[in-house]
């Protein structure tokens, strides 16, 4: 997509989630291996909507919190584009439109 709109940044919520997923992963338990945290880690890095959750409450809960995860790491490249004046693509589900219209706001207010 970017090479066909000529844009040099195209940058996937899915692929920032799964990154974040392995790093959390090998920190929080490098070389250590059972069962239940093997179901975990599965579970984290299934997208939000394969995942089983007892209430819709705790599917958006979980998605919000990906969210802003992704959100917390899209940052320093959305400021890097703001500052720039260069365009950027973000796509996939992990995006909670109004967080991230709220966080493009702050940072462009932060520029001046």
């Amino acid at each position: 997509l970017s090479t066909r709109l000529n844009l040099p940044r195209v940058i996937q919520t899915s692929i920032l989630w799964r990154l974040h997923s392995s790093l959390a992963a090998a920190v929080t338990a490098p070389g250590a291996s059972n069962s239940a945290g093997d179901i975990d880690d599965l579970e984290s890095s299934l997208p939000v909507y394969m995942n089983v959750f007892k209430t819709d409450a705790d599917l958006m809960r979980e998605w919000k919190r990906r969210c802003q995860l992704v959100q917390h790491s899209l940052a320093g490249d959305l400021r890097k584009c703001l500052r720039d004046g260069k365009s950027i693509i973000v796509q996939g589900s992990l995006l909670d439109p109004v967080e991230l219209l709220a966080s493009t706001w702050r940072m462009a207010s932060d520029l001046d």
